[in-house]
């Protein structure tokens, strides 16, 4: 049995990308990850990294006349969104020995092996946002009941057709803002498990955790939240100013220190050592800054306090 696991990136996010499949790698040895990159520049770059369970592959050799005429017609999110479904298509045809291909967002860190992913009785596997909060409850109505931050198709006959549906779908439209119907290649998800069988719409709580399922109603991302059998963390909503400063989330809630020490802080130490490995193959690399620290930034946290803007330097071990 054979499963395969990608992640799909731009030049912006191949740091991340490269630091999640350190960590996948860490407890899934001898299991195969694939980097799909956007852009020539990040294709070239993960090829550096030569490993023989990672494997990288360019959008661009993919069947360029529908690459282009999404590229052309759409946002850049919208654009990268529908690549994910293109992306899970274009493996299965290349792969065929594939058994279960699995997708995960670049901006998560694996914590442990993945396991229980084969139960016979499925041929496609969502996560559910099972949030807490009732301000995310509240988000989850209007962008589907599932995340398609990890999501699995199973190579057979249902999986293949389940993923033609969907890739159709978003190849139809993939919308950055969400309406009654459709949110990128997010609320389809919510159609595929009404239409088809055979779908795992309950799996391990341990995957894809994220902030929406640790934050309680006092908005304090929460320690007691955190499921034991943890398997990933999806960073949604981490920033990154430079590789010593960093705003974990939105300050109108907090990332308790028990969530900061066992989540964020091995995963920022993660990303500077990926950094520090990039720098030495290619000196060109750089990481855009993906906040602004000016002086209304400064005014607020001196009024509201620090909060989530952590400065690794303070946490060197």
């Amino acid at each position: 049995m054979s499963n395969y696991f990608f992640t799909l990136v731009d030049q912006n996010f191949v740091l991340r990308a490269l630091t999640l499949y350190k960590s996948f790698k860490t407890f899934n040895r001898k299991r195969k990850f694939i980097i799909v990159t956007l852009d020539d520049k990040s294709f070239k770059l993960v090829k550096k990294f030569k490993d023989e369970d990672l494997i990288s592959l360019n959008v661009l050799d993919f069947d360029l006349r529908i690459v282009k005429k999404i590229k052309e017609k759409r946002t850049y999110k919208e654009y990268c969104w529908t690549m994910k479904s293109i992306a899970f298509s274009y493996i299965l045809e290349n792969f065929k020995h594939i058994t279960w291909l699995f997708y995960l967002d670049s901006d998560s860190m694996v914590f442990s092996k993945f396991q229980s992913l084969n139960d016979e009785k499925f041929d496609a596997l969502l996560t559910p946002h099972r949030p807490l909060n009732n301000f995310f409850k509240k988000i989850v109505k209007n962008v589907g009941r599932f995340n398609a931050g990890f999501l699995g198709i199973k190579n057979n006959v249902n999986g293949r057709k389940i993923l033609k549906y969907w890739k159709n779908r978003c190849i139809e439209s993939c919308k950055e803002l969400p309406d009654k119907n459709e949110y990128g290649d997010q609320k389809y998800l919510s159609e595929i498990s009404k239409k088809f069988l055979r779908i795992n719409i309950d799996p391990n709580n341990g995957l894809n955790v994220a902030p929406w399922n640790l934050c309680d109603e006092k908005n304090i991302i929460s320690y007691k939240n955190l499921p034991k059998n943890l398997i990933f963390y999806h960073m949604q909503g981490f920033k990154i100013y430079n590789l010593n400063i960093f705003n974990l989330y939105s300050d109108d809630f907090f990332v308790c220190q028990n969530v900061f020490k066992k989540i964020y802080l091995p995963y920022i130490n993660l990303l500077k050592k990926t950094y520090n490995e990039i720098k030495k193959k290619d000196s060109s690399f750089f990481q855009r800054k993906e906040f602004k620290i000016d002086l209304k930034f400064l005014i607020k946290k001196i009024i509201f306090g620090i909060g989530n803007f952590k400065l690794k330097f303070f946490y060197e071990k």
